[in-house]
């Protein structure tokens, strides 16, 4: 009697065990299937839809609002409400902005995101709360080198390399009181090294300093 209990208890762990092992390995499998939640500008990607556009001619807040169906009054309490957060009065012909909206049957504007440049955005939130928020991008700094012989001039010799012609204006601003950039001979040399900006790591934004520079001109060494 003992002994088929035994086997009877046994075999029940047994089943237990399966049953355990077996609802972990479907509840893996359900989270591999799983979609990863992705933000952008911190919403929910599968909630909203992002429209992209840029300012027109004499658009203003107020006029690309109230073609979404924004009413004035509510209009002017947001700007009133994000003055010290965020500027909108002003938006530059050209520059993108992104409208967000709801995901539903009848959507509706739920925020506007403005992009001035590329470091950063504004937005501003109109529905369940309003606020104001001007976001701006870390920046990462590399240490970078360039050298040529000057064909035609400085300026072209480091478009041609794709190197920020900007960099002229510092060496001139370097060498302003012995070498004239705008008689540069052929045949010229320079090497310099800089620090460069980035934003996401690979957009260059600024050259922030020239660490060192080596210039050769009509045949006289300058450092």
């Amino acid at each position: 009697m003992n002994f088929n209990k035994y086997y009877f208890f046994l075999l029940m762990f047994l089943i237990i065990n399966i049953f355990i092992s077996c609802g972990s390995d479907i509840a893996s499998l359900i989270e591999e299937d799983a979609e990863p939640i992705t933000y952008k500008f911190g919403y929910e990607e599968s909630k909203y839809v992002f429209e992209e556009k840029k300012v027109g001619r004499g658009d203003t807040f107020g006029d690309i609002l109230e073609k979404q169906g924004i009413d004035y009054p509510l209009i002017y309490e947001a700007l009133e409400k994000t003055k010290n957060d965020v500027n909108f009065r002003v938006l530059q012909r050209g520059k993108p902005y992104t409208l967000i909206f709801t995901n539903d049957s009848i959507p509706s504007l739920k925020a506007f995101v403005y992009h001035p440049n590329i470091e950063g955005y504004s937005l501003i939130q109109l529905r369940d709360s309003i606020f104001g928020k001007t976001f701006k991008k870390d920046r990462t700094y590399k240490d970078l080198s360039a050298s040529g012989t000057i064909d035609n001039s400085l300026y072209l010799t480091l478009q041609e390399q794709s190197i920020d012609p900007l960099l002229t204006y510092y060496l001139s601003d370097i060498y302003a009181w012995t070498i004239d950039f705008f008689r540069l001979d052929k045949g010229d040399k320079f090497k310099v090294i800089y620090t460069q900006a980035y934003v996401d790591d690979t957009i260059p934004v600024e050259i922030t300093k020239v660490k060192a520079a080596y210039f050769i001109h009509k045949g006289v060494e300058s450092y």
